[in-house]
Order: structure tokens, then C-alpha cells, then sequence
């Protein structure tokens, strides 16, 4: 089973780092990362392209400014089993993406609700 973490963002210079980084430590490496930019006009996507080679991911604009709207042009894009919507001002534990796929495994489960690390 593969994940596709998909991550809105609009101006969210502040907080995308961290939560990329977290996602660099993972435990499973083998999973997409598809980030929706809202057209944002801050260092946000200099901060995103800084990952170009530590993550599997894609770029995508939106411009709607509606985060709604982003999440599934997200989903729309994504290639995987098991897509994960997470915002941009949060962290994940390294073991946030193989634990979703030990759930999913596990369970006879259509969705699951992770707490914030």
C-alpha cells in the first residue's frame, strides 16, 4: 500500500519546513508528497523546493485561495492507495505514514482520524 500526503498551502512559510522535514524522517520512504500552492507570495515555495530531493513530491497551483478546493485537486493528482490531507503547520512522528499503513493493513477501515504529534 502506498500514501499520498496531501498539503494545501498559502503563505504558510512559517510552518512548511517543519512539517516537510518530519516527513523526511519517516520510517517508509516509498510514499508522495503533493503539495497545492494557493499562488502564495512569501517564501513558501522556496522553502518546498529546498525538499526537491529529499521527498518524493509535485507542485501544484490552485490560486482559488479556498483550501477546500485545493485539498481535492489534490486528491484528484494523487497516485496512491491511501491518501493522508495534513496542513501545513503540522508535524508528523516518524512513524506517522507506516503507522497509517499498518492501520489500513490491519483493519477492515475505509478512513482514519491521526492525532497531531
Amino acid at each position: 500500500m502506498l500514501v499520498s500526503v496531501i498539503i494545501p498551502v498559502y503563505n504558510d512559510e512559517e510552518y512548511i519546513g517543519k512539517l516537510l522535514d518530519s516527513l523526511t524522517k519517516q520510517t517508509v520512504k516509498n510514499f508522495e508528497v503533493i503539495i497545492i500552492d494557493d499562488k502564495s507570495n512569501d517564501g513558501t515555495l522556496d522553502i518546498v523546493k529546498k525538499f526537491k530531493n529529499k521527498l518524493n513530491f509535485k507542485i501544484l497551483t490552485s490560486g482559488k485561495h479556498n483550501q477546500s478546493y485545493s485539498r481535492n485537486l489534490g486528491i484528484k493528482s494523487a497516485k496512491c492507495d491511501i491518501i493522508v490531507n495534513l496542513d501545513s503547520d503540522c508535524s508528523v512522528n516518524k512513524n506517522f505514514v507506516q503507522g497509517i499503513i499498518n492501520s489500513f493493513k490491519s483493519q477492515n477501515i475505509d478512513g482514519l482520524r491521526v492525532k497531531e504529534q
